[in-house]
This record gives C-alpha cells, structure tokens and sequence, in this order.
C-alpha cells in the first residue's frame, strides 16, 4: 500500500505510476489542469519533442499497429462512423489544396492495382444493374453534346465498306439494310462503352 500526497488515500501500488507520490487519478487532475493553463507551452514542448524523436516515434507506431490491427481498425471504423462530416470536410479540403498530388496518387493505385479495381467494377455492375442504367441514364441527360459528339464521331468512321468487311459481304453485296442495322449496334455498343468510363471517371 502507499499513500497519495494529494487525496490523502492509501492505495495499491498499481494505483500509482512509477515513483511519483500522487496516485493515478490526482496525477490525471494534476496533468488536465496544467494543459489547460499552458496550452502553447505544452503544445510547443510535444512538437518539440516530436520532432527530436520522429524516428521512434514512427517505429513504435508502426510496432503498435502491427501487434493491434484488429483494435486499430474497429477505432478507426468508430471514428469515421462518429465524424463522417468532419472526415468529408477534410478530405475535400485537401482534394482542393492538392489536386496535382491526389490525381498523381490515384494514378499510381490505378496502375498497381488494375486487375483488382476491374473485378471489383464488374462485380458491382453486375449486383447494381438497375442502379446502373439509370445512372447512366442521367449522365447520358445531363451531357447531350458529349453524346451528339461521340455518336457524330463514330458514324463518321463506320463507312459502308467497313460495316460490310464486318459482315463478310463485298461492300458492293451487302444488303444497305443490314450494313444501317449493324452500323447502329456498333454505335449503341461504343456510345454505351463511352458512358459508362464518362460516369466512372474521378472527380478532379
């Protein structure tokens, strides 16, 4: 047992903290009142010391988080479930600062993860399909000049010996029917193709 400077209290050992001659609790009380009357010092000390001992302070991090994942990431689940407006507000204040840096990284995850992100897209196209069409739907109101402009495009490169060579007729044999019929499903095919990467693309 030992007795508390402070409160007066005798108390187990692991009440205390190393040699000190308060117990826990009155430390605690101690230590908030200090804080909250010298916030600057107290805030000049910690960065201080951060910065003479950045080394380990990452390694210990990084050796805490390894031995604590599942704790680690149920706290950060809870913190972004409690402060999701703060965490967008964040985000997007920095999305605005560095533009450059965020589509730079979200360049390289693109590229070192390309096989991922492709099956994970698919999969959510296939679970989502009339959440899909109609986003698609929206885009395809909300951008009709992009759309006159790609269908004007591929019309243009969808010639009649073309469509026929497709079809595996002489372009002089083929049925004009045939060759209107498969230009536009090549066409609904490619504008379908351009709206979905169009409605996919990250916002800058």
């Amino acid at each position: 047992m030992k007795t508390c400077k402070k409160c007066g209290e005798s108390k187990g050992l692991d009440a205390f903290r190393g040699a000190r001659s308060e117990c826990k609790a009155c430390a605690a009380k101690y230590d908030a009142k200090y804080h909250a009357e010298n916030v600057e010092k107290v805030r000049a000390i910690r960065a201080k010391y951060r910065a003479e001992n950045s080394e380990k302070l990452r390694a210990s991090l990084a050796k805490y988080r390894a031995e604590n994942v599942e704790k680690e990431r149920a706290s950060h689940a809870k913190y972004l479930a409690e402060n999701s407006e703060k965490v967008r507000a964040g985000w997007a204040k920095y999305y605005a600062e560095n533009p450059e840096k965020v589509r730079a990284i979200r360049a390289k995850y693109r590229a070192e993860n390309s096989e991922k992100l492709r099956a994970s897209l698919a999969k959510y196209r296939a679970e989502n399909v009339e959440k899909e069409m109609a986003r698609l739907a929206k885009w395809r109101a909300e951008n009709p000049e992009k759309v006159r402009a790609s269908l004007a495009k591929c019309r243009a490169s969808l010639n009649d010996g073309y469509i026929a060579a497709l079809l595996g007729f002489p372009v002089k044999k083929a049925p004009p029917q045939l060759i209107e019929l498969k230009r536009e499903q090549i066409l609904l095919h490619r504008l379908a193709k351009e709206m979905k990467q169009e409605a996919t693309k990250e916002p800058t």
